[in-house]
């Protein structure tokens, strides 16, 4: 499988409605399919936190160094989103 189909088959998979509040199916959907993917990687932990009065939880997944005297580094990314007219971005 190419590098594009992989990146098409993952967005089909996150581009849907997955607002917290008004797709809340969509966002425990996608939420699950992110902690299965990056399980391959190592453990997933949830951080836990209550915005509006809902509990929501982020992602980490801690990948160790290879050199210990070096800063670590963090990416961060949301998994929430307002839905977008997603078949634009997942039609060829």
């Amino acid at each position: 499988m190419t590098l594009a189909q992989t990146l098409h088959d993952h967005l089909l998979q996150i581009a849907r409605e997955r607002d917290p509040f008004m797709a809340s199916g969509g966002h425990f959907f996608v939420r699950e399919y992110l902690r299965e993917e990056l399980s391959q990687w190592g453990t997933v932990t949830n951080h836990e936190f209550i915005y509006r009065g809902q509990a929501h939880q982020n992602l980490i997944l801690e990948l160790p160094g290879i050199n210990p005297g070096l800063p670590p580094i963090l990416i961060g990314a949301h998994y929430d989103g307002v839905y977008v007219l997603w078949c634009q971005l997942c039609q060829p």
